[in-house]
């Protein structure tokens, strides 16, 4: 049949020929619509003519002319005014049916990838990534944590150090005050200025190497030297 027939024509297509058929009477109707107003011009001036001829009959009939071509060319005008809407109305078909083939192309485009998605899989890949993401998380906090704890730690030894250092020195004048007012092995105790000894009085031991002074200063530095040390 179709080899007899020709082949079928879409709907996009028997709409395309009807809207160029609908042009054509527009345009053919726009031409007798030009012809009809040259032939008014016309009959003015020839009714101009002949009322100036004083020919009232040819007048008349010359008006009478005038008004059925006034009356054609305003049926004219609707009938041009009726077939455009006509052709906008397809022209509106025309886009509904090209919206509709969009829909049609959208939607098998949708059911092909409704049909390669594979749902059990992706929810399988999206339950890894969370699970790698949140090992990835821990990780981040663990070392943060150590770094935090390192820096503490290295922090709190300086604030210790500085804190011994602190003691050691308050310590070290200390003790180097002391030092300076023990008696020397040049001074005399509890001589008079005279140099006579006063009654009652034993006499000092003098501060030789094994004196009384020098086992003091000894003491005191190997206690500041265990300080420093410890």
């Amino acid at each position: 049949m179709k080899a007899l027939f020709g082949k079928k024509k879409t709907p996009q297509e028997q709409l395309r020929e009807n809207q160029r058929a609908l042009n054509r009477v527009i345009r053919e109707l726009d031409r007798e619509k030009q012809r009809l107003d040259n032939e008014q011009t016309k009959v003015i001036n020839e009714i101009k003519k002949l009322a100036k001829q004083g020919q009232n009959d040819a007048v008349k009939i010359m008006a009478k002319n005038l008004v059925r071509t006034r009356t054609y060319s305003k049926k004219i005008m609707m009938t041009r005014a009726n077939i455009q809407a006509v052709s906008l109305n397809m022209q509106t078909l025309k886009s509904t049916a090209a919206m509709v083939d969009a829909m049609k192309q959208t939607t098998r485009t949708l059911v092909r990838m409704n049909k390669q998605m594979n749902l059990p899989e992706l929810q399988k890949i999206l339950m890894e990534f969370e699970k790698q993401s949140q090992m990835m998380e821990m990780k981040e906090e663990m070392i943060s944590d150590a770094m935090d704890d390192v820096f503490e730690e290295e922090a709190d030894a300086e604030a210790s150090d500085a804190v011994v250092q602190q003691i050691l020195d308050e310590l070290g004048l200390e003790i180097a005050g002391e030092v300076n007012r023990l008696p020397t092995s040049s001074d005399s105790i509890g001589v008079p200025t005279s140099g006579a000894r006063a009654p009652n009085q034993p006499v000092p031991a003098t501060g030789g190497p094994d004196g009384p002074s020098t086992n003091d200063e000894n003491d005191l530095e190997e206690r500041l030297n265990r300080l420093k040390r410890g």
